[in-house]
């Protein structure tokens, strides 16, 4: 787990966590509630961490906390001091491969 994963869950632990507009508008389509998604921030594994550019715009994505295979991702922003959640994706088939416990972007030949 990398530390910036690691900030994100302990954030989350203590409710400190904003949701924008466009994550809570995504939540809606995709009906992944509030719960499900801190849910997945505290126990779904960290599939990948996207460093925008700088150490102040990192991004860390993690996946539904299920045993099965799961439905959708959440996009992290760990701006620091704050911590939202920029969106909620759910996982195409096209882009994604399941390696039995983790989703893995499928790499483009």
């Amino acid at each position: 787990m990398t530390r910036q994963s690691s900030y994100v869950r302990k954030m989350a632990q203590k409710g400190q966590i904003h949701f924008s507009d466009h994550a809570l508008e995504r939540m809606g389509e995709r009906k992944v509630l509030i719960n499900d998604t801190v849910q997945a921030i505290l126990e779904g594994e960290e599939i990948e961490v996207q460093d925008i550019g700088s150490e102040s715009d990192v991004r860390v994505l993690f996946q539904e906390a299920t045993d099965t295979i799961p439905r959708f991702y959440v996009v992290v922003a760990t701006s620091y001091p704050e911590v939202e959640v920029v969106s909620v994706c759910e996982f195409k088939e096209e882009a994604w491969d399941w390696l039995g416990k983790i989703m893995a972007r499928r790499r483009k030949k």
